[in-house]
């Protein structure tokens, strides 16, 4: 009697490792975001980094950095750039692209608008400081994701939300202000294209069971922009519905698209809304 007939293994191309690491402010801090000074008065929700490490059966290598954060700036990712060789030479810093959520209740980094020749009170975390502190926890970040490769596959998909509004309005002698006065005599319309499509990418194991969702909405996390306290804004409460469906497990990969003149604040019929 022969041998009984076995199916051969499933071959997965594709290798995927997903990490998440706090990069919330250990001390009251400078929040970015905003003209004027402000200084942390607590945590209002947790802010985090997320992951996704990708390499093809060719060793083709990408890695996907979420931070809840205004922006990554310069001073940022020329420290991670340093640092990333010396924990993790396999992978060139080229291949990682890092951004941000550009929520306004985040810390401020060194950059242009860092604030800079203001004494803030002593015990403040200054932005250097922050900055130091955010360039080592996303080399560790990206370090643990590419660890944590394993086999799996991907699906994409798009879906649609009013996440965000066009924010400048437009005027019949020509200009358009950013939050302009809908209300002025000369007031026409609301400038340009509101996007509300939601680009998806996710993750599977072997097993056909999703481990994590990279989501792209055309629109800032500003919706507690003018608040004192630190916040991943949205993106928060977007993380806690999507594991609450999907499992508490789920890695979620926030990217800020396109949204430059996009707002989740609406300017025209504010009252009629509230």
């Amino acid at each position: 009697m022969s041998p009984r007939a076995t199916k051969p293994a499933r071959q997965h191309a594709l290798k995927l490792g997903w990490a998440s690491v706090d990069i919330t402010p250990p001390k009251p801090c400078l929040l970015c975001g905003q003209f004027h000074l402000r200084i942390s008065t607590g945590v209002h929700d947790a802010l985090t980094a997320t992951a996704l490490a990708l390499e093809a059966a060719d060793g083709a290598q990408s890695v996907l950095v979420s931070a809840d954060a205004l922006w990554v700036s310069d001073y940022v990712r020329a420290r991670f750039d340093a640092r990333l060789p010396g924990v993790l030479p396999e992978v060139s810093p080229d291949r990682v692209l890092i951004s941000g959520t550009h929520t306004h209740t985040s810390p401020t980094q060194p950059c242009w608008f860092d604030h800079r020749g203001l004494t803030p009170p002593a015990g403040v975390m200054l932005p250097q400081e922050y900055g130091d502190f955010l360039a080592d926890q996303l080399v560790a970040l990206v370090a643990q994701a590419w660890k944590n490769r394993r086999p799996g596959g991907l699906g994409w998909g798009l879906g649609h939300a009013v996440v965000g509004y066009n924010r400048r309005a437009s005027y019949q002698d020509g200009t358009a202000v950013m939050y302009g006065n809908t209300n002025h005599p000369l007031f026409t319309h609301v400038e340009g294209h509101e996007n509300h499509g939601l680009d998806l990418l996710v993750t599977y194991d072997t097993n056909s069971k999703p481990t994590g969702v990279v989501v792209n909405v055309c629109c800032p996390s500003q919706c507690t922009e003018g608040a004192s306290f630190v916040s991943a804004d949205f993106w928060h409460d977007t993380r806690e519905e999507l594991r609450r469906q999907l499992g508490p497990d789920l890695f979620v990969l926030a990217q800020c698209g396109a949204g430059g003149d996009q707002s989740p604040h609406l300017i025209l019929q504010r009252a009629a809304q509230e």
